[in-house]
């Protein structure tokens, strides 16, 4: 697909065709790789750490099952 450039206050701006992009996309994210600018959706932090949980399964299986983890001191009443 070929779209035109325009200016936009002080920035560079084009349009994006609807079909391109979800609904529920609020950011996106731009990185230049050599000559291409690649956008990409960006996902809120807390998808992206169940995300990295769900891929490393069998790394947080056993999280601080080893963990001595001391008694609460009991606390005075007033």
């Amino acid at each position: 697909m070929i779209t035109k450039v325009f200016k936009n206050g002080n920035s560079k701006a084009i349009r994006i065709p609807k079909n391109f992009i979800d609904d529920n996309v609020e950011l996106v994210e731009i990185k230049k790789e050599g000559d291409k600018i690649v956008i990409v959706p960006k996902k809120n932090s807390l998808d992206e750490l169940f995300e990295l949980i769900e891929k490393n399964k069998e790394i947080t299986k056993d999280f601080l099952d080893d963990r001595n983890q001391p008694l609460t001191p009991s606390k005075e009443i007033f």
